[in-house]
């Protein structure tokens, strides 16, 4: 699987145009970093995250960060000549004809379905089988990316929380006749503020709908490949199998599907 760095550099982009805000503002680096916040926001917002989530899922965490830059290509284009040149043969030689294919096709999810074909099962069947597939993947991705979601809606409150601690502090080192810690203070309460606003807006939030929109991708170029394979069961003409598919194809893949069509056709 091929690597997309996009994300991650957006990212530091992001923390790049931060620091830069706080250089032009006339701050320092060191007026925002606090081992207390940090550890506040981020282990505190992870306890809490722990009452809700088993430690099985807290452990997979990482692995979602690397998902990140993962980029998964769906080429539609290949898969509707896969399934044209797919239901040619079984046009031509019987579905049983099929199982020959099957070592050479590397989606797991098209050889399932193509199995349940040759098994003979029921187009009705087929669908509700790959239904359930697809659910279970769907429910899957969603229950983890509901952990990251979790843990970035958590962080704020634990940020405010941290600005609350550090106000009752301030304000305790003010009645005991040292107001020369206001302002230090007062910074200091902010800080956690800040990382909770910042974890959630730049790290939590994004990542969570960014593997969002890959579980989306994934679960409609899925739904495609169930439907053809309903049609190879149900025998319809590869004409109307290549036609049918290629609807779902975006204007630019249409224009190099339409070229290469013409390029079979000559």
């Amino acid at each position: 699987m091929k690597k997309d760095f996009f994300p991650l550099i957006a990212m530091l982009l992001g923390i790049g145009i931060i620091f830069f805000g706080i250089f032009d503002s006339g701050g320092t680096i060191m007026m925002f970093i606090s081992i207390s916040s940090l550890l506040i926001v981020l282990v505190g917002s992870l306890c809490a995250l722990a009452i809700v989530y088993p430690l099985k899922d807290l452990k997979k965490i990482p692995k979602l960060f690397l998902i990140l830059t993962s980029d998964q290509k769906y080429d539609l284009v290949e898969m509707v000549n896969q399934f044209e040149q797919l239901s040619m043969q079984a046009k031509r030689e019987g579905i049983l004809s099929l199982e020959n294919k099957l070592p050479d096709i590397e989606d797991e999810f098209v050889v399932n379905g193509l199995q349940l074909v040759i098994d003979g099962s029921e187009a009705e069947e087929i669908r509700r089988a790959l239904n359930t597939e697809l659910d279970a993947l769907e429910g899957r991705h969603e229950h983890l990316q509901g952990v990251l979601a979790k843990w970035g809606s958590l962080a704020p409150g634990f940020g405010m929380l941290g600005t609350v601690i550090g106000l009752i502090v301030m304000l305790g080192d003010l009645g005991a006749g040292d107001p020369e810690s206001l302002g230090a203070g007062m910074a200091t309460a902010l800080i956690t503020t800040f990382y909770g606003s910042f974890f959630q807006n730049l790290i939590f939030d994004p990542v969570t709908e960014n593997l969002r929109q890959k579980t989306a991708k994934e679960i409609m170029f899925k739904g495609i490949i169930l439907e053809g394979v309903v049609m190879i069961q149900s025998g319809v003409n590869p004409r109307v199998v290549k036609d049918t598919l290629a609807t779902y194809l975006s204007p630019e893949e249409k224009l190099n599907f339409n070229v290469e069509t013409e390029k079979e056709y000559v």
